[in-house]
């Protein structure tokens, strides 16, 4: 939306096996607060992860945009995490860590990104944001798919 956001963030909490909670309060922007649980708890042998997203629009009128945003968006993301997490405790992957894309990055975004880092003057003036550069560029190429070349 466009906005540069600062807010606190507390503690985060951490319960060992059992619970992991972060809450954040907003300066400015759509929030007035945020707060994210995660809740373990055995279930028939394996473990039953509950998440649970709390958000305080700031405006009321923005409250259908952000349930949309947290309450579908969010949580097909998360799922998406969550299934790759049991997936690896399962064997079936080598690791839980890796891209979980919202949606596919087109071709042509992606060349224009790789383009405008390559041909930016700043980049060109300092030599570690060349560096930096590259290695998003590369990151770009392993990320996307399919990727062209």
């Amino acid at each position: 939306m466009g906005w540069r956001l600062s807010w606190d963030e507390h503690p985060f909490e951490w319960v060992e096996g059992r619970q992991y909670e972060v809450r954040r309060v907003y300066h400015n922007g759509p929030l007035r607060r945020f707060n994210m649980a995660v809740v373990l708890s055995p279930e028939n042998g394996g473990t039953l992860l509950e998440e649970v997203l709390t958000v305080e629009p700031r405006w009321l009128v923005l409250a259908p945009v952000i349930y949309w945003e947290v309450g579908y968006r969010s949580r097909r993301r998360f799922k998406r995490v969550y299934r790759r997490i049991e997936q690896y405790l399962q064997g079936r992957i080598e690791t839980p860590f890796g891209p979980v894309a919202d949606r596919p990055v087109s071709e042509r975004a992606v060349n224009r990104l790789r383009s405008s880092l390559a041909d930016s003057p700043s980049v060109q003036w300092l030599p570690h944001l060349q560096k930096l550069s590259k290695r998003l560029r590369m990151r770009i190429w392993t990320v996307c798919a399919p990727c062209p070349g």
